[in-house]
């Protein structure tokens, strides 16, 4: 963690231990008890972490991620199904698209 905070230090860069944390990604059944520390702060060790959108959790699956997509577009989804008969088609397109369509635009170009 020095040769970090030295090459942040060298490239006007700043990290703020209090919202630095760590995750160890891989199938590791036990990884031992590791503190790593910055500028003397402890970081915290994290089961997933959020990144650019895109959440990614210790192992190698996309469970959270899916599950979070999912969770953010099922409300849209209903909304459409309870009143895709009562507007008509071109409407429910104006609606569709702006609100739909950049979430799994987003979405798909993080995975």
């Amino acid at each position: 963690m020095d040769k970090i905070s030295l090459w942040c230090t060298a490239n006007i860069l700043s990290l703020s231990p209090d919202k630095t944390c760590y995750s160890i990604f891989g199938n590791y059944s036990h990884t031992g008890n590791i503190k790593l520390f910055l500028d003397g702060h402890e970081l915290v060790k994290t089961e997933r972490v959020k990144y650019i959108g895109l959440l990614i959790d210790e192992k190698p699956k996309w469970t959270d991620h899916i599950e979070h997509v999912y969770n953010k577009i099922i409300k849209y989804i209903g909304i459409f199904c309870k009143i895709r008969n009562n507007l008509p088609f071109d409407i429910l397109k104006q609606l569709f698209l702006p609100l739909l369509i950049p979430k799994l635009i987003m979405q798909l170009n993080c995975t």
